[in-house]
């Protein structure tokens, strides 16, 4: 528990965005759920592959060369701009992020109920962000998907803070069974297709 509440600072708005929508689900499930879980994934800084850093010594040499390089072309205070724009490639995209979450959770969601999971979440995202109605084709993935990220979602917090840890994590985790019961679901759908 103690580690659970140590975490809280850091995944706040995570956490807050779970409750949100599971608190919603019974009565309805929205696109834009979709939306606010990601932005809460987004939101995890922890989600990022250890390759993804520069190493502060390396990013200045990267600097140095390119503040040199714009001088040399007669462009003047361009340090901050260079340093900036650097640094926003530390920056993981959704879809990376997504897929340190379904690392983390692959002893209970394999990797191919994930990317079933990564699909639709990413395909209704990229329709609910650009605004205007989804393809008819596409509601009734909604629920399922809403409820397969959010119980993936759960799982990541609940294990990554050694609240459910060990073989029994399976039994004491009502989210893993709705997991996979959504993915079946979604499975079922594309099938039909």
């Amino acid at each position: 528990m103690k580690s659970w509440i140590l975490k809280e600072y850091t995944r706040k708005e995570f956490r807050v965005a779970i409750d949100f929508v599971i608190s919603r689900m019974e009565k309805r499930t929205d696109i834009a759920d979709i939306v606010r879980l990601c932005s809460a994934i987004e939101s995890l800084d922890e989600l990022k592959p250890a390759s993804s850093a520069i190493d502060p010594e390396d990013l200045k040499y990267v600097i140095a060369g390119a503040v040199s390089a714009a001088k040399e072309r007669g462009l003047l205070q361009i340090e901050d701009r260079v340093r900036g724009i650097l640094k926003l490639l530390e920056h993981q995209s959704l879809p990376s992020k997504l897929k340190q979450l379904g690392k983390a959770v692959r002893r209970f969601i394999n990797r191919s109920e994930f990317d079933i999971v990564l699909k639709h979440t990413l395909k209704l995202r990229t329709i609910s962000a650009h605004g205007g109605l989804p393809p008819a084709s596409t509601l009734p993935t909604v629920g399922p998907t809403v409820e397969a990220l959010v119980c993936v979602m759960v799982i990541y917090d609940l294990t990554t803070n050694g609240m459910c840890k060990g073989e029994d994590a399976h039994t004491k985790l009502n989210a893993i069974g709705q997991a996979k019961w959504s993915i079946s679901y979604l499975r079922k759908l594309a099938s039909l297709d």
